[in-house]
Order: C-alpha cells, then sequence, then structure tokens
C-alpha cells in the first residue's frame, strides 16, 4: 500500500498533537484562557435554535466577509475564509507550489510551513533566525534576488518564538519580491504592528488571521486571508465550497458585532504577558526572551526534564526542543493570574532540581 503514497508524505513524521488533559494550568497551545461571555453564548444559542440545519450555509459566508471587509477598510472580494487558517495555508501552497517552485521562511518558525511545503515538494529555502537576534533581512533580500522563490511564508508574531518582524522590513521583502508573500497575523490582537495597511498598496501581499486566539475560538476553527482582489480570485478557486458551517458563521458574525466584549480580555492577556515575563525574569538558569504575542519562550537547563516535571506537577507547557535552533526551550501561553501563579510555582520547584 505505500506504493500509492507520495514519497513526500511517507517522509513525514505528520503532526502530534500536545497533551490535551484537564491540569491545574493548561499553558501549552497558545489558547486564550478565558471562555466567550455567557451572555454572548446565550445568544447564539437561541439564533440557532431558529436556523434550518438541513439547509447548506450561505456560499462563502458573505455577511462575514461584509463584516470583515468594514472592519479593514478592503472589499469583501479582497476575503477568503477557512476552517482556520490553518486550512487556507494548505489551499494557498496547493494553488501554488509544486516540485518546480521555491518557498523561503525563517525557522525557527511555525510548524506547518515546512510540513506542507515537503508534501508539495517544494524547494525550500530557510534562512535561520535565532531567538532573541534580528530579523535577518539582509540574508532574506538576498535569497530572493539570487532565488526569486514564488512564495515567501512569514509569521509576525512569530510562533514559537514571539519576535515580531519589523514592518518596514516586510515592506522592503514586498517591494523586492516577484513571488507571493504570506504574513500569518495569528497574534496580531496582542502586539502594536500589523501589516494590513500595506494590502493596498502590495498586490503580491496576503495576511491571514484566526480567531482561535483574541477571538477565543479555538475549539471552533476559523480563520481568514486578506489580499489583492486577483489573487483571493484565485484561491477561492481551491478552496473549499461550504467550509464554514452554519453555526461557525453565527459565532463568527455575533463576536465581530460585539468585538468590545472580547478587548478586556485582550488587555489583560498583554498586561500579564509583561508579569509572567518578569516573574521568569528573576528564576535563576532561565533564559526568557521578550514577546508580542500570547505566550513566552525560555530556555532552561534541561528541556525535556523540565517539562516532564511540570507535567508531573500537573502543569502543561510547549516543549520545542525539536524546533531548529531551540533546543532545551520551552513555550509556555499566558493564562490565567491563577494558572501562572501555580506555573511559576512550580517551574522555581523543578528548577531547583536541575
Amino acid at each position: 500500500m505505500k506504493t500509492l503514497f507520495k514519497k513526500s508524505v511517507l517522509d513525514l513524521d505528520g503532526y502530534t498533537a500536545p497533551p490535551q488533559h484537564q491540569v491545574e494550568a493548561k499553558l501549552n497551545q497558545n489558547e486564550n484562557p478565558f471562555d466567550i461571555p455567557a451572555e454572548l453564548k446565550q445568544k447564539i444559542f437561541q439564533q440557532a435554535s431558529q436556523i434550518e440545519w438541513n439547509r447548506y450555509p450561505t456560499y462563502e459566508s458573505p455577511r462575514i466577509r461584509e463584516n470583515l471587509a468594514k472592519l479593514y477598510d478592503v472589499h469583501p472580494n479582497q476575503i477568503v475564509l477557512g476552517s482556520g487558517s490553518n486550512q487556507l495555508l494548505v489551499i494557498l501552497l496547493s494553488a501554488i507550489l509544486d516540485s518546480s517552485k521555491s518557498v523561503l521562511f525563517c525557522p525557527p518558525t511555525f510548524g506547518l510551513f515546512e510540513h506542507y511545503s515537503s508534501i508539495y515538494q517544494a524547494n525550500i529555502i530557510r534562512v535561520y533566525r535565532a531567538p532573541g537576534q534580528d530579523f535577518p533581512i539582509k540574508e532574506v533580500e538576498r535569497e530572493i534576488r539570487l532565488k526569486k522563490p514564488e512564495l515567501l511564508l512569514l509569521d509576525s508574531p512569530t510562533n514559537p518564538t514571539g519576535a515580531e518582524i519589523p514592518v518596514a522590513m516586510i515592506e522592503k521583502i514586498c517591494e523586492i519580491s516577484s513571488g507571493l508573500i504570506l504574513v500569518d497575523e495569528a497574534y496580531a490582537e496582542f502586539c502594536d504592528n500589523s501589516v494590513l495597511p500595506f494590502i493596498k498598496r502590495f498586490p503580491n501581499l496576503i495576511i491571514s488571521r484566526t480567531f482561535s486566539k483574541a477571538f477565543s475560538l479555538a475549539g471552533m476553527r476559523f480563520g481568514y486571508m486578506v489580499g489583492d482582489e486577483k489573487v483571493v480570485e484565485q484561491l477561492r478557486k481551491v478552496n473549499i465550497p461550504y467550509n464554514i458551517n452554519l453555526f461557525t458563521e453565527l459565532v463568527v458574525n455575533t463576536l465581530l458585532e460585539n468585538r468590545s466584549a472580547l478587548e478586556g480580555n485582550i488587555r489583560f492577556i498583554k498586561t500579564e504577558r509583561q508579569w509572567l515575563y518578569e516573574q521568569l525574569c528573576a528564576i535563576p538558569n532561565i533564559t526568557v526572551y521578550p514577546s508580542s504575542a500570547n505566550f513566552l519562550l525560555m530556555k532552561v537547563p534541561d528541556g525535556k526534564g523540565v517539562f516532564q516535571g511540570l507535567k508531573g506537577e500537573g502543569v502543561l507547557v510547549r516543549d520545542v526542543g525539536s524546533y531548529p535552533l531551540l533546543k532545551d526551550h520551552l513555550r509556555v501561553n499566558v493564562g490565567t493570574h491563577e494558572e501562572n501563579c501555580i506555573f511559576i510555582d512550580k517551574l522555581k520547584s523543578v528548577i531547583s532540581t536541575f
């Protein structure tokens, strides 16, 4: 049976989900620690009971695209929707990449960039950026000029480091590249910078965002891309028909029309991130990096040992030691203040044994 599958698929390890069971502090999946407000849930449930579930949802969810277009001052035809930004990454790569095409990204970065680029057998160009280091703009510029990649995959803030790519550098990349540039802004609501305003200037720029983080919808899976109308037209051809179900459509529109109900949670996460950073900085034998996302990256004496020690104490963080340049690094997302205090207390105890 193996002969039926592409070699690029057989060679992959496949995605492995991190632990998801109930613990004292679950801080391993960059989730928002706050659920949707109860009053909004009740409003959604009431509306859901009045929908005909035996009918398909509206094609390409025009109301969602109109709400997003109004929010970002673009045309609805500049937006394509997906069941999570990961699904949109797949349609982008399937529309562009094959064995004759090149793709550039900057590890350590979002793991699915490499995963899916490998499946499409693209020529992968890697320009590395160590945690705590400046974005390697000169190296990226050189690779663009020499190899002319058809696609560049960037994320800002970057997962798993939390570092931003300065908008002026992304602007420069858009100016010199003949390929398409995807900027994944999954964590944009937790930082102060975005390249969304560049959409009007650069037809080769695409931005992806998700509702899994700031909007507390990790369990529902919804994301979107914004780009030039002609580019989005091609992506819509590859997208899965009716990929936004009735309930997701209802929830997303409700949240877009009640964004103020979530803004307090975003402010809390940004403030708590600073508190968590300062607490980690005070622990000996740990290096923690500034972050513009809802998580922090830290280097510890023994990544696997500290990870297992925390897990044994009921605290889940993410071991990212398998990423390039990240041996003995762990990633922890901002939780509730109670969860964060538990994490700091348990980490101090575990670290003291190394």
